[in-house]
């Protein structure tokens, strides 16, 4: 299954930081992964970046792990705060609290959307290690058995449906994969998506186990810890509300819970949103979902918020959602 996007309307990069709408159009094909793939990623994707002139500039919103493959234009990306990433053709981000800025001209390119579960089974690198990071896939050890995959890719729209094939079967039968707790990761990721589950406490009851095999769990698999990942689902289901109707704002209550702790953290860089991505109904901070509601009529995207603020003239900045969460040795593999 999947479905065509097309986008228009990136902010252009110039002198001025002047925004145009005419200054970049995007082609995206969303994959949803086949029944056996699909806890282990959120999307395969292809897509055209055909900028007009120079490069463009867009932010995109929390999501979990992902790998990107380029084949034109390079981008220069960063995450939150930290300092802009060397250009790669193949870049791998683990799962990220913040917003993910980068910067790039025409190109082609496939996206691979990976689950904590995907994570666990596929890379020999805890999760934290490389929360809220970016690195060149060529240079890191981490994701040295993928790069077979990505010498393959062209990204060629004439080989689309090959090599959407090519992915799956990698992913398949030539990747290989770690023993995991599978039940113990799908049930922690299903509980973090119930709004009903306010504290850590109850999320560690409701998964059967203690607080601490929790905290350990949360941080390998799912890069954050149980109180982060609660709190950025949180502002992921306000976005998502937001984005259907941004005149509710993000200081609206998320259930019976007030959200206004996560909006205050998300103070964000001063541009404008656009993008690619989506969101689902329910917050899911990834590329798609398997949840009611989520047709391509109903896909939500960034460029739909892009064009709002646009319009109301106003920024929606987004920032790491917990200053106080740990701070990594940066990757010197980036």
């Amino acid at each position: 299954m999947s479905n065509w996007f097309g986008i228009k309307s990136l902010q252009a990069v110039g002198a001025a930081e002047a925004v145009r709408e005419d200054a970049c159009e995007i082609l995206v094909r969303f994959y949803e992964p086949p029944p056996d793939l699909r806890p282990l990623f959120t999307t395969f994707y292809r897509a055209d970046f055909i900028v007009l002139d120079g490069k463009v500039r867009d932010l995109l919103q929390p999501e979990w792990g992902g790998l990107r493959v380029f084949r034109g234009d390079r981008p220069i990306s960063r995450v939150g705060d930290d300092v802009p990433r060397k250009r790669s053709d193949f870049v791998a981000m683990g799962p990220t609290s913040t917003s993910i800025e980068f910067e790039l001209g025409s190109t082609r390119m496939w996206g691979i959307g990976i689950q904590p579960l995907g994570w666990a089974k596929y890379l020999s690198i805890p999760a934290d290690e490389m929360a809220d990071r970016i690195s060149d896939g060529h240079r890191h050890p981490a994701f040295a058995g993928l790069r077979p995959l990505v010498e393959r890719l062209t990204a060629d729209p004439e080989r689309e449906v090959e090599e959407h094939d090519m992915i799956v079967n990698f992913f398949r039968h030539e990747l290989s994969q770690n023993p995991v707790d599978e039940n113990r990761i799908l049930t922690v990721h299903k509980l973090l998506f119930d709004p009903d589950i306010r504290d850590v406490a109850s999320l560690a009851e409701r998964a059967a186990m203690s607080q601490r095999t929790l905290e350990r769990l949360c941080r390998r698999v799912f890069g954050f810890p149980p109180k982060l990942l609660q709190r950025r689902q949180r502002f992921m289901r306000s976005l998502a509300r937001f984005m259907a109707d941004p005149t509710i704002g993000l200081g609206r209550r998320d259930g019976p819970a007030l959200f206004r702790s996560e909006s205050v953290r998300a103070r964000l860089p001063q541009v404008p949103w656009h993008g690619t991505h989506r969101i689902c109904p329910d917050g899911t901070p990834d590329h798609g979902c398997d949840h009611a509601g989520t047709t391509a009529g109903t896909q939500l995207t960034l460029a739909d918020i892009g064009r709002s603020r646009l319009k109301q003239r106003r920024h929606f900045p987004l920032h790491k959602l917990d200053a106080s969460g740990p701070i990594h040795e940066r990757n010197r593999y980036s």
